[in-house]
């Protein structure tokens, strides 16, 4: 009897410590930190995701701008002044940093910049992110890697992707739209062709000019209050209130050229964790309602 007891209780052991290692994650976290703007008089927060990134040999802090928009990362080289950091950051097998490798190509359109004693110097894109397994909490300012998840804590769904790039369809009169989940436009809600625009907007609406600069140029974007809720899978309880689209018509170009109907920024998902699972491809939303 006796014997047997102990069996049971060594076998509850090991069935116990495999649930443990399944569900035990290996976690490489790191914080980011918001930057604000203020455009045609109104002030935005939230527009952009900053993240702090040091070199092992190196004890200033350099900023990146989280950008899932973008297929890659970048260094900007536009300034010969910056010539020292552009030299740290510059290798063709990438680059240790606090954050993990990053390898980074040269984009000499745009320049190093200092705001506020913080020197911004590059994009961290999704290609940072393939194969990898990301939750984004932005209530708490937090990017964290992990190994393995709970997917009992989350809605998910099938990712798609464009050149590596998450993307999240919406339904809108049983109809689907594919969107790129943009976490570089955290200006936006949604971004859209002036096609889609108008189709989701009342002609009546309280409409809104901003000049943004786009391809060198000031051009005009215009936001509206959305006619109809949109839908999607990803999580039900996600509000959308406003949609953008930008006078510069290359941009209705590109989405038209990479099938998609526009840009979801981050104001959507505020409140949430976002999960983004390159390696087995799902999106999910954490605890959604």
């Amino acid at each position: 009897m006796k014997s047997s007891l102990l069996k049971l209780l060594v076998y509850l052991l090991f069935i116990l410590s495999l649930n443990l290692t399944v569900f035990s994650q290996i976690k490489t976290t790191f914080r980011f930190e918001w930057g604000n703007d203020t455009l045609n008089g109104e002030f935005f927060e939230k527009t952009s995701m900053q993240i702090p990134v040091k070199l092992y040999n190196d004890t200033s802090t350099y900023y990146f701008q989280f950008d899932t928009g973008s297929d890659a990362s970048y260094l900007y080289t536009g300034d010969t002044l910056y010539k020292k950091i552009i030299e740290n950051f510059t290798s063709k097998e990438g680059i240790q940093t606090n954050i993990g490798k990053l390898q980074l190509f040269s984009i000499e359109s745009n320049t190093i910049y200092t705001v506020n004693g913080k020197t911004h110097i590059g994009t961290i894109g999704a290609d940072f992110l393939k194969d990898k397994k990301v939750e984004i909490d932005f209530k708490n300012q937090n990017i964290t890697i992990i190994t393995n998840y709970d997917s009992l804590e989350y809605q998910t769904i099938p990712m798609e992707t464009s050149y590596g790039r998450p993307i999240i369809t919406l339904n809108y009169q049983n109809h689907e739209y594919k969107f790129l989940f943009d976490t570089g436009s955290s200006l936006f809600e949604l971004w859209t062709t002036k096609k889609t625009w108008k189709k989701w907007t009342d002609a009546n609406a309280n409409i809104k000019g901003f000049p943004i600069s786009s391809w060198g140029k000031i051009n005009i974007a215009y936001r509206a209050p959305l006619k109809t809720q949109l839908t999607t899978s990803l999580c039900n309880s996600l509000i959308f209130k406003t949609i953008w689209y930008n006078s510069n018509k290359k941009f209705d170009t590109e989405f038209k050229k990479m099938k998609l109907s526009g840009i979801i920024g981050n104001k959507p998902f505020l409140e949430t964790i976002i999960l983004l699972d390159f390696e087995s491809k799902l999106i999910g939303v954490k605890n959604c309602r």
